[in-house]
């Protein structure tokens, strides 16, 4: 075996890596949603009436794709926004306006990653969640925003 001899000046396709898109989501929908949490797992004392007073927003990372472009290479980065509240109202309101801000991401820049457009947006979908009590309800969407890589020693956190 021979070691691998990395010349970035010959290579066509130089190295990006993608955004920490459960990191980005986070940082963006959090001051968006205040008062309302948002964080990347449910909390510790869910069954509390404290935890839920101006409901919850969970994010989870989707899946991650390169895309070849004219600039070097982005990134289709889905993610998912989970809403809960014993108050269908609220958990509703919080995933409208998460939704709303998320489908308006186009040429933002957050924590160091540029979202060159919004991709797709689906949502609303009440359902059930096996993880919390069956007094929270929960609604599910998803966003797919393409994001430009950024060279692999940029410290972004």
């Amino acid at each position: 075996m021979t070691a691998l001899n990395w010349n970035p000046a010959t290579q066509y396709f130089q190295p990006v890596k993608p955004p920490p898109i459960e990191w980005v989501a986070q940082a963006f929908l959090t001051p968006l949603l205040n008062p309302c949490p948002v964080a990347t797992r449910l909390p510790m004392n869910l069954n509390s009436d404290e935890s839920m007073v101006n409901g919850f927003m969970r994010v989870e990372a989707g899946d991650i794709v390169r895309i070849k472009d004219l600039a070097g290479a982005a990134w289709m980065c889905s993610f998912l926004m989970h809403s809960y509240s014993p108050n269908e109202a609220q958990a509703e309101d919080i995933s409208c306006r998460a939704i709303g801000y998320a489908a308006a991401a186009t040429a933002l820049t957050v924590v160091g990653w540029y979202i060159v457009c919004v991709e797709t947006v689906i949502g609303g979908r009440r359902l059930d969640d096996p993880l919390v009590p069956a007094n929270i309800v929960r609604y599910r969407s998803a966003v797919t925003w393409r994001i430009a890589g950024l060279p692999p020693n940029v410290v972004t956190t």
